[in-house]
């Protein structure tokens, strides 16, 4: 989970996270598998470490085995060729950093989202009176 960055590679939300237009559904990050372990053991090859990844809950308990192979090397490289040089540039320092690049704001968010329920309303109170339009 942390060679993930605590979140669901699937979707990018972290444990206790709301879901995205489902604000009383809390994430339960999980450990799933790039290729399901049926799937290897039928093929005679290991599930390792290398085969897992954080997913939440909701993005690993429902596929099973339905998920199809992971997409493979070519594949990425046919559509990272079609990139521009900035966004290819931008990929390289996220795959050289091992994290994609998060701004002030998705940094600050996630402390915020783990203060405990009292502090978040106060946090929102404040928010909301000093963000509001002047008059």
């Amino acid at each position: 989970m942390e060679r993930d960055g605590r979140r669901c590679v699937v979707c990018g939300t972290a444990a206790g996270e709301s879901y995205p237009g489902d604000p009383t559904n809390k994430a339960r990050l999980t450990i799933g598998h790039r290729v399901p372990q049926e799937r290897l053991r039928s093929r005679g090859a290991a599930d390792d470490i290398d085969n897992w990844r954080t997913e939440c809950a909701r993005c690993n308990e429902p596929v099973r085995d339905a998920i199809p192979d992971p997409i493979q090397y070519d594949e990425v490289l046919a559509q990272v060729k079609r990139m521009s040089r900035d966004n290819k540039r931008t990929l390289l320092s996220w795959l050289e950093r091992g994290e994609r690049t998060r701004s002030e704001l998705d940094r600050v968010y996630d402390l915020a989202r783990i203060l405990g329920q009292t502090e978040k309303e106060h946090l929102v109170a404040y928010l909301q009176t000093s963000s509001a339009p002047s008059r």
